[in-house]
């Protein structure tokens, strides 16, 4: 599995997802929930805190119709503030700077 910190960390202050506690058992979770499929969308529901991600069915004959996933019925961002916010990294999405800091030595 990716360890995917910057993710967890937009995620967890986006969706109060906090209580987790990290990314591996936030996939744990919704890889042991079951999945709803109709004919226009998955969703994955239950899990994290009664969550629901939403996949919508994607037509190629209709692109203006396409909807992005959702989580709790918000659509992620593609384009966050950050690309990493934690207490040692930070950079906003898009800049060429980072900020990086040493805890006590």
């Amino acid at each position: 599995r990716p360890s995917c910190c910057g993710i967890w960390s937009s995620l967890s202050k986006r969706h109060s997802l906090s209580g987790i506690g990290c990314w591996e058992k936030f996939q744990d979770s919704v890889i042991a929930t079951p999945l709803e499929i109709s004919a226009e969308r998955v969703t994955i529901s239950g899990g994290v805190a009664g969550s629901a991600i939403h996949f919508f069915k994607f037509d190629p004959q209709d692109v203006a119709a396409f909807k992005l996933p959702e989580i709790n019925g918000e659509p992620i961002i593609l384009r966050p503030p950050h690309t990493f916010d934690s207490p040692y990294l930070k950079s906003a999405f898009g800049s060429a700077r980072m900020s990086v800091e040493v805890g006590p030595i």
